[in-house]
């Protein structure tokens, strides 16, 4: 995604929440090749929505997926528990 590249993957840990809400490529339901195959073919048959993809996939990394939203959401949730009481 931070190389502004649309995505093909399986749908395994939670990539469907992710797929969904930045719409960075296409999530195949299967391991059979020809799914994927006719995946890759449809979106190298769509450079429009392929770069569409890439430039949400590399948005997203920008504004949510990066170290520093990262840290913060890590010192958000552990603040509670070492703030002085």
């Amino acid at each position: 995604m931070a190389c502004g590249k649309p995505l093909i993957c399986n749908s395994v840990g939670g990539l469907d929440a992710l797929f969904d809400e930045y719409r960075v490529g296409r999530l195949i339901r299967s391991q059979d090749p020809r799914e994927w195959a006719e995946a890759i073919e449809s979106m190298l048959n769509h450079p429009d929505q392929m770069a569409e993809y890439g430039q949400n996939g590399l948005e997203a990394v920008r504004k949510v997926f990066n170290w520093e939203t990262i840290c913060r959401k890590i010192e958000a949730a552990i603040e509670p528990s070492i703030a002085p009481k």
